[in-house]
């Protein structure tokens, strides 16, 4: 007897779940949770539209570093090659890679390579973050005390 009541139970209980609603996607759960906090990544050189439309054929060493800074890459296989390279990611999906080469005979520059130069954003962007972080901080409300 016993035995046929515990046989009773586990049939209405195996039963009871398939009553159960049906539990939420994963979709559905993704649209109620904050997004995951992803930080910026930034990597190389921070140069301008203004300083590269500055530079000139037969510059100084000394004068390119002055106006565009340190490169980012200096082969030593090829001392008078000078790269300046930037690939950044910023949270919104906005990427940024630039290469900027150039060429140098002895102390002079000889070749400007902006091949892959493509379009440099503000400097704002590149030093602070996105250009939505960039705009955040300029449309501040503690600038106006």
């Amino acid at each position: 007897m016993l035995k046929y009541t515990y046989t009773i139970i586990i049939i209405v209980l195996v039963q009871s779940c398939s009553y159960l609603p049906s539990l939420p996607s994963v979709e559905d759960i993704d649209a109620f949770l904050p997004d995951a906090h992803q930080d910026s990544l930034k990597q190389g050189s921070v140069i301008s539209n203004k300083s590269v439309d500055k530079l000139q054929l037969e510059m100084t060493k000394q004068e390119v570093l002055t106006l565009l800074g340190s490169p980012s890459i200096i082969d030593p296989f090829h001392n008078n090659e000078w790269n300046y390279i930037n690939n950044s990611f910023f949270p919104p999906g906005e990427n940024v890679y630039f290469r900027l080469r150039l060429v140098f005979k002895g102390d002079s520059l000889k070749e400007i390579d902006k091949s892959k130069l493509g379009s440099i954003p503000d400097e704002d962007i590149l030093i602070k973050g996105s250009k939505i972080e960039a705009e955040i901080n300029t449309n501040s409300w503690y600038e106006f005390w």
